[in-house]
């Protein structure tokens, strides 16, 4: 298979923006043309005139801020949830004597895709051996880069007490009021190390006073792609992790497992659909009291 690999923003602006409708098709692998799978994915379908009815069915129909707007309950139900299991298992652990160790990305996988359930199929669709990749990861890299700043985690806990308090949950409509909340976001999804100064660093800050942005404008920052194969699902995947993750942040206290330190947490990668932490996070939840999942 030929394989043009883009390896800077200055090769991804000549490529969207001069060359996108020549490489906008997807060669797909035999496993999922076996059955016709491709044909009905804005992922991996090939650039055809069905394929562009689907993109714009969606673009314009199903993933605008209006409609994305109208399912919020759905989000906070789903988070809700994840919270409460949470909340339950450290209870029961408590009750038990015990101190609790939990795989964060079970919980994070179960939370995303009832939420995609909830919105296609209205209901649950998966139990906690299951889940999704993007939204669970893009969280799962935040809470593991957060566990190995405490600096950060101390400054993005500031941001939430102040804006939103010990005394109800984070909601959607807090997220815009919490800006190094959104940098987090950002720094979680940044790559390029040859756009960044001390690319290797985890630092929101950087993004605080910056206009780049990750809507497939700014190349050195394009998570989700950019041109006609920019993912139609960014601004719902934005929502879930930035409230997911808000609410994970003030609902709890963090820490790691015995076996690991912030400057032992292996951050390794396995290559899947998505990046993936190779060594899943195991981590310690501590409660806040006054703040429950309604």
């Amino acid at each position: 298979m030929e394989t043009v690999v883009i390896q800077s923003a200055k090769a991804a602006a000549e490529l969207f923006k001069n060359h996108d409708v020549n490489f906008c098709d997807r060669k797909c692998i035999h496993v999922l043309t076996s059955h016709n799978y491709r044909d009905g994915s804005l992922a991996v379908g090939q650039f055809s005139p069905y394929w562009r009815m689907l993109r714009r069915l969606c673009s314009v129909e199903m993933m605008t801020n209006r409609r994305i707007d109208e399912t919020t309950s759905i989000r906070r139900k789903c988070i809700d949830q994840m919270i409460r299991s949470i909340e339950d298992d450290v209870v029961a652990a408590t009750a038990r004597g015990e101190s609790i160790v939990i795989n964060l990305p079970k919980y994070l996988f179960l939370m995303a895709f009832n939420i995609v359930g909830n919105l296609m199929l209205s209901r649950d669709v998966l139990d906690s051996q299951t889940g999704s990749e993007t939204t669970s990861a893009i969280i799962e890299w935040a809470m593991a880069e957060l566990l190995r700043k405490p600096e950060v985690m101390k400054r993005v806990k500031e941001e939430l007490h102040e804006v939103v308090g010990v005394n109800r949950l984070v909601e959607e409509s807090d997220i815009e009021k919490l800006p190094y909340l959104q940098a987090l976001f950002k720094e979680t999804l940044r790559r390029d190390p040859d756009s960044w100064e001390d690319p290797l660093a985890f630092k929101p800050d950087r993004f605080l006073d910056s206009n780049i942005d990750y809507k497939g404008q700014n190349f050195e920052l394009i998570p989700f792609g950019s041109g006609r194969r920019i993912c139609v699902g960014m601004l719902l995947v934005q929502r879930v992790v930035l409230l997911g993750l808000a609410s994970l942040i003030n609902c709890f206290d963090w820490e790691l497992d015995k076996d690991s330190t912030p400057e032992t947490l292996d951050m390794k990668e396995r290559i899947g659909v998505t990046v993936r932490k190779l060594v899943p996070l195991n981590v310690i939840p501590k409660r806040h009291p006054r703040i429950m999942a309604t």
